[in-house]
């Protein structure tokens, strides 16, 4: 999958928009998740630190590492957007499919959301929303089958992969919408 994204990362009610060229994918939204949910409770749990703090302020410091494509390798991951510029980005999903995917990180909630470009004929899957928490690390790590003979970054994209294909399938079994996607994103 092309890698480019557009990233919303909702804390402290309010929103912040950021574009990469590498953090896109699979497994990169919950590498950044987590370090988002890190530096977030970092922040706010230090009593010597006025709460609450807002950590991705700090995302546009993030390079990339194991957790992001090889190319990324000690490069600066995100560009923060303005409202006006996200919203050009957005607008572009119905236009043309530079961009295939759209992240949603919910600092406050914990989740992290997939809205997937329709122009992208070589995605396949609906547009879903996962909690971070150990339960999804515990899906993720029943996929490691679909990782067989992979290493490093594209090892862990198969096994997010396999992880979002198995919650879309049983959330569309269950026929109920997976949590906060009960509305259009």
């Amino acid at each position: 999958m092309n890698t480019k994204a557009v990233y919303t990362v909702r804390e402290n009610n309010q929103d912040y928009y950021f574009f990469t060229h590498y953090a896109g994918g699979y497994s990169s939204p919950f590498a950044t998740s987590r370090t988002l949910l890190r530096m977030h409770d970092t922040l706010n749990n230090d009593p010597y630190i006025p709460a609450p703090m807002c950590a991705a302020a700090l995302l546009p410091q993030l390079t990339g590492d194991l957790n992001y494509p090889g190319e990324a390798d000690g490069w600066l991951l995100f560009r923060q957007l303005t409202d006006s510029e996200a919203a050009a980005y957005m607008d572009r999903k119905v236009h043309d499919d530079a961009i295939p995917v759209f992240v949603n990180i919910d600092v406050d909630r914990r989740t992290v959301a997939f809205e997937f470009n329709p122009l992208c004929k070589d995605i396949s899957l609906p547009d879903m929303e996962i909690p971070v928490s150990a339960e999804s690390w515990a899906k993720f790590f029943a996929c490691e089958a679909a990782a067989k003979n992979l290493t490093g970054w594209q090892a862990k994209e198969a096994m997010f992969m396999k992880m979002m294909e198995n919650h879309a399938q049983s959330t569309e079994q269950n026929n109920v919408p997976a949590p906060g996607m009960e509305q259009s994103m």
